[in-house]
């Protein structure tokens, strides 16, 4: 609440400048971790500073002085109480901030890196780790696009994937290889046969032993990195399997460090229910 005691002390400029910082620290914070030290949180030291200022202002306050027609308490209050219920409604309905936790998904999100998940559509409704509510979803993902979701031999951890394979797909790896036939009637001759997703190697890059190359699945083009000395382990693949094709209504995904990524390839197929939403934005 401490950004609205601003507007009691009749400083609606200062509420706004506070606000506005607040929402970069939200924004920006996990960028900014790996600079400071363990101990320093951004968004307490702002809490902080806000307390104090406000305390300054009101001890220094010109009673005097012509008060706006937001210097009152019980507007500070409900302006609270209805920001806090837009951003609980947001982030609940529509649209969360994630950091990646890891490499996994290098180079395309590198650890720390900030996504904007937009929720609408597949009905998982969870905050701060807490499962509010769950229904059928009514939107499914697309091939190439970037998830986040609950990982299924762990709901409290989420994690950030490309699909690869949707229900009915059949999904086959070939050393460093992914081969896609997509769903079908196996009753139709007209079956689309079983192709090599398209990879392009960029070369060397600053990340050694890996080397980038460009893969495309459908209208999706994206970079991976891949170890060309790191023999793929086939021992710990789902199933003892290299072939699986995708149960209705579950999701086979990969992350873009092939080598340095647990995804479907080691546990299995990611629930449709478990899926929280789809990357809209990241930086």
């Amino acid at each position: 609440m401490q950004p609205f005691a601003f507007l009691y002390v009749n400083r609606g400029r200062l509420f706004f400048a506070y606000l506005s910082l607040f929402a970069l620290v939200a924004l920006l914070g996990p960028k900014l971790t790996p600079f400071l030290p363990s101990y320093i949180d951004l968004a307490f030291l702002l809490l902080i500073l806000m307390f104090t200022h406000t305390l300054w202002l009101a001890k220094n306050y010109d009673s005097n002085q012509p008060r706006s027609w937001y210097a009152n308490w019980w507007i500070s209050l409900l302006g609270f109480i209805l920001f806090l219920v837009l951003i609980l409604f947001t982030r609940i309905n529509a649209f969360e901030l994630f950091a990646a936790p890891s490499s996994s998904m290098s180079p395309t999100l590198t650890p720390n890196s900030v996504v904007v998940v937009n929720k609408l559509g597949y009905e998982n409704h969870r905050l701060a780790g807490i499962q509010l509510k769950k229904e059928s979803p009514s939107k499914r993902p697309l091939r190439g696009g970037l998830i986040v979701f609950q990982f299924p031999e762990q709901l409290s951890i989420n994690y950030i994937s490309r699909v690869v394979g949707l229900p009915g797909d059949t999904i086959a790896l070939k050393g460093k290889q992914v081969f896609i036939q997509p769903a079908c009637d196996t009753l139709d001759a007209q079956c689309a046969p079983m192709r090599a997703l398209p990879q392009i190697e960029q070369g060397a890059i600053s990340e050694p032993p890996y080397q980038g190359y460009s893969e495309s699945i459908e209208e999706h083009t994206y970079n991976i990195w891949l170890n060309k000395h790191a023999s793929p382990r086939t021992e710990r693949y789902y199933q003892g399997k290299s072939k699986w094709k995708v149960p209705d209504h579950h999701y086979f995904v990969l992350g873009d460090n092939r080598d340095n990524s647990l995804d479907s390839r080691y546990w299995g197929f990611v629930p449709v229910d478990n899926i929280i939403g789809e990357v809209a934005l990241s930086w």
